[in-house]
Parts: structure tokens; sequence; C-alpha cells
């Protein structure tokens, strides 16, 4: 099932489960989901749960860093978890480039009937993101991106 794409809400309710600023990076990001996966066990999360989320949150957090801060000295990234009764609700914010207006864009995974060499280098993970999460929101605050992601359980 894919996640509709929807505007985000203003704010986030109730106090978080997960909060974390770092910035932006393959070793931050490994440190950041490892520490969540722990906090989201402990809170008596599922297994399949954890996972789904573990996943998109590897991809958005590579995203970032890769494209959102392409050219640019790591930089800040805040991630937000509060868990409600039937959801997750996880926002990640970040001062890089906005997304380009065409993403998600198309949330089918590329060919992959094709040859190894044929194969494409890119275009699966807004794909992933929007397999594992159920519902996904975008908006540009001034010079903050904020991605919500909701995960029922």
């Amino acid at each position: 099932m894919r996640a509709p794409v929807t505007a985000c809400p203003q704010d986030m309710p109730r106090a978080p489960l997960f909060f974390r600023d770092f910035d932006a990076g393959a070793a931050t990001t490994r440190e950041v989901l490892l520490a969540l996966r722990v906090a989201l066990h402990g809170n008596g999360q599922a297994p399949d749960l954890v996972s789904r989320v573990e996943q998109a949150l590897a991809e958005v957090l590579n995203n970032i860093a890769e494209h959102a801060y392409r050219g640019h000295p790591p930089g800040p990234v805040s991630l937000k978890v509060v868990a409600l009764a039937d959801a997750l609700l996880i926002e990640v914010a970040d001062h890089g480039a906005p997304l380009p207006h065409d993403l998600p864009g198309n949330p089918d995974l590329p060919p992959l009937d094709v040859t190894l060499p044929e194969m494409p280098e890119g275009g699966f993970g807004w794909p992933l993101i929007l397999r594992q999460a159920q519902r996904v929101g975008y908006r540009r605050q001034g010079q903050i991106n904020r991605l919500q992601l909701v995960f029922f359980g």
C-alpha cells in the first residue's frame, strides 16, 4: 500500500518518545537509528513496525546527507518520534536544499527486468519510503525542510 502524500500539520502533538539533534552523515545515521530501535523496542513497539520505521528513516536520513546537504559540510538534522495510541508520528527536519517539486514523484520502483549493466543506480528511495509509511507529508518552512511520516502498527 502506498502512502498518500499530504501537507504536514503545523505542529506535532504530545511529548516525544524519541528526540535527537545531530549532523547528517552515515556514522550519525547508524548511531541514531540504533538508539531509535532501542527506544521503540523499549516502548513495546512491534518488531515489524520498528523494522519499517528503521528502513524508511535510513533512506530519509541518507537522502538528507547525500542530496539536501550536497556540496556543503554535514548540516543539522532533527528527528522527533511521537507515539500515539495506534501509530508513530515522525518528523525529520533539516536546513538543506528543498525537495524538488516532483518529489516524492513516481512511487513506482524503477524497472527491474533489465540486465545488470542496465540496472538503475537510483530511484528506489521514495518508493521504499512510500511503501513503509502510511502517510507522508512535506513542507518547506522558511529555510527548514519538514518531512512527516505516519506509521500504523
